[in-house]
């Protein structure tokens, strides 16, 4: 039987429920989310901010370069002004810690780097 549905779109994805899946070697695989707010604009032109979030750790680019926090915070001043949490999404589980991901991106997303139009959140998070 095929995995569409009759009006041709894929099922959804499962429902991963309780602890996080292991790997083989008995090591926890890490949590991986996406957080989306709304910086501005009118649908369907608005401009987003987003980040990454492992296990609960939020990594960002601005400025700064890659930063991180524990509580959203980059996406502070947007739920302050629209009054709306960011969105997040999980998108799953990877072999790969926050610490690792840090230093991977790092060299890629220095201070300073930052461009609004070329070099952004966005690009980060994709």
């Amino acid at each position: 039987p095929s995995a569409e549905a009759k009006d041709g779109t894929a099922p959804p994805p499962p429902v991963v429920t309780g602890p996080p899946p292991m790997e083989p070697t008995g090591k926890f695989v890490n949590k991986v989310q996406l957080a989306s707010s709304v910086l501005g604009g009118v649908p369907p032109m608005c401009a987003y901010h987003t980040s990454v979030v492992i296990n609960d750790e939020e990594f960002f680019f601005d400025m700064g370069g890659v930063m991180s926090t524990r509580n959203l915070g980059s996406h502070e001043q947007m739920k302050t002004q629209s009054g709306r949490d960011p969105v997040v999404i999980d998108m799953g589980y990877s072999q790969y810690s926050a610490s690792q991901l840090k230093a991977a991106l790092d060299q890629y997303f220095l201070a300073g780097s930052y461009d609004l139009l070329r070099k952004n959140c966005n690009s980060f998070s994709d």
